[in-house]
Order: C-alpha cells, then sequence, then structure tokens
C-alpha cells in the first residue's frame, strides 16, 4: 500500500497556501461588493486595491500548490506489517462512507519497517486513512480538534467557489 506522509512541512505549507486562498478570496469579494456599490472614486480605488491584492496573490498560490505536489513523501509499506490504522473521526468504523467522514490530520498508521523492524508511526491524510479500511482490520476511531487552516487546500477552494455559484 503507497501513503503519502503528512509532514509538519507538509502541514505549514498547506495552512500558508490556504491563507493565501482566504487572503486572496476576501479581497477579490471586496472588490466584487464594492464595484458593485461604487457611486464614488475613493471607492472605486479601494475596489482597485482589493482586486490587485487578490490577483497578485494568485501566483503565490500557484506556485506553493505545484510544489506541495511535488514533495509529497510516498511511503510504500507490506500490507502484512501494517498493525493498527487510528482514524480522526466521529464516526464508528462501520458507519465510515467516504474520507470526508475522516478529518485531514491526526489520522495515524502504525506499521513495521521493512529495513529495521521496528514500529513506526506516521500521519497520514484522511484519503490515505479512508483507504486503510481496506488493508487491515486494526483499526481504532478517536476524534481530536484540528487546528486552525488543517484542512485540504482543494477543500477550502471548493467551498470557496461554492460562494460564486448561482443559485
Amino acid at each position: 500500500m503507497k501513503v503519502r506522509e503528512l509532514t509538519s512541512q507538509y502541514k505549514k505549507r498547506n495552512r500558508t497556501l490556504n491563507l493565501l486562498i482566504i487572503i486572496s478570496s476576501i479581497a477579490i469579494l471586496i472588490f466584487m461588493a464594492l464595484y458593485a456599490i461604487s457611486g464614488s472614486t475613493i471607492v472605486g480605488v479601494i475596489a482597485t486595491i482589493s482586486l490587485f491584492i487578490g490577483i497578485l496573490f494568485i501566483p503565490f498560490i500557484i506556485m506553493i500548490a505545484i510544489y506541495q505536489k511535488k514533495s509529497k513523501r510516498i511511503l510504500d509499506i507490506d500490507n502484512a506489517l501494517i498493525q493498527k490504522a487510528i482514524l480522526n473521526t466521529k464516526s464508528k468504523v462501520s458507519d465510515l462512507k467516504g474520507k470526508e467522514a475522516i478529518l485531514f490530520t491526526g489520522n495515524y498508521l502504525l506499521f513495521i519497517d521493512k529495513e529495521t523492524q521496528q514500529e513506526k508511526k506516521i500521519e497520514i491524510d484522511n484519503h490515505d486513512a479512508f483507504r486503510t479500511l481496506n488493508y487491515t482490520d486494526h483499526i481504532e476511531c478517536k476524534f481530536t480538534d484540528s487546528k486552525f487552516l488543517e484542512i485540504p487546500s482543494k477543500e477550502l477552494f471548493d467551498g470557496i467557489m461554492d460562494i460564486f455559484k448561482p443559485y
């Protein structure tokens, strides 16, 4: 089974990426709101500045996202060596229907390292945590709150884009 390890550097870059997405989205939303009601030049200038700020962050968002994709640490773990999976969810194992029921961080995989023959514990994301249901029967569910902005950037971006959808 191939799993992506969530390192502390990956989580820090993910928080930075999420923060840039939020700042950029707020700036563009301010532009849209102010542009719609712009009656004076001051409001128009503020709207233009907010649009500039929103657009300014887009290249940084793209660079960090590309770097995130390329810097994932992927481990190949033999299924027989997996001892236990700890999932960060409020649900029971039998109630899990998708990766959405599992939080992005706080999921751990305990396994025996092939080379050192010692037990290792790594943090994995919710996608790989859900996949472990197919590979081991030793699953424990614990719920711990995640830190601010510790969600996948794709989910955050999709949530923000839902604001722009016409109803």
